[in-house]
């Protein structure tokens, strides 16, 4: 049984690595940064649609929070209700917010550590906000972000998401249906290589048999 234990090992530790893996979706076009100029400290987000389910561990923004003397950052998600045609819709109840400390590492992603499941089928805005002495909300000249192509509306599609549109809350914004577009990146927790457990226990089960076949043998061999 000793050396059943020892064959099963490495394959268990392959299964538990499988199920902690994580991957970056990082939410942009896969443009060139737009140039416009600063419109204020607002808080800045964007509204996508998810077509599958996934978790994700933390959410981080592009930016440089020496601008505005940021000390943390604040990123919220909100449930979604569709427009009509081309309107996003409308920011609706508050599902999930976190903070965390901000230390300077010039232009870079800042991640919040924040756990969060996103459901198939369903709309949502994540926006962030910097706070710091010397105010709140980014300042659009030290962000990394889009330009939305507001003309046709069109989303683009990363990973699981379709994003389709850009907000901004404060009275230097119109608030939810902006066109700009912050550089966002999730880290995903991936569940698609972790089998079920039926499948896993009958997996190990057969390495199980096919391990203490090899022992016999080798143990009548020996005789």
């Amino acid at each position: 049984m000793k050396r059943i234990g020892l064959v099963l090992l490495p394959v268990i530790v392959l299964w538990l690595t499988a199920a902690a893996r994580a991957d970056v979706l990082v939410l942009d076009p896969g443009t060139a940064p737009n140039d416009a100029t600063n419109i204020g400290n607002v808080d800045r987000g964007d509204a996508f649609d998810v077509f599958s389910n996934f978790s994700i561990s933390s959410a981080g923004i592009f930016f440089d929070p020496l601008t505005n003397g940021a000390t943390n950052i604040t990123v919220n998600i909100y449930a979604v209700t569709p427009g009509v045609g081309t309107d996003p819709g409308t920011v609706g109840s508050l599902l999930g917010t976190a903070s965390a400390p901000v230390t300077d590492a010039g232009f870079t992603f800042y991640d919040v550590p924040i756990s969060f499941d996103f459901t198939s089928g369903n709309r949502y805005y994540m926006a962030f906000t910097a706070n710091g002495a010397d105010g709140w909300g980014f300042g659009l000249n030290n962000m990394r972000f889009f330009e939305f192509d507001s003309a046709t509306n069109s989303p683009f599609t990363v990973g699981s998401v379709s994003v389709i549109d850009g907000g901004c809350f404060g009275t230097d914004c119109t608030g939810f249906g902006n066109f700009l577009l912050p550089e966002l990146r999730l880290t995903t927790t991936s569940t698609s290589e972790v089998p079920e457990p039926s499948s896993a226990w009958l997996s190990m089960l057969l390495l199980s048999g096919i391990a203490f076949g090899i022992w016999r043998r080798k143990t009548a061999q020996s005789r």
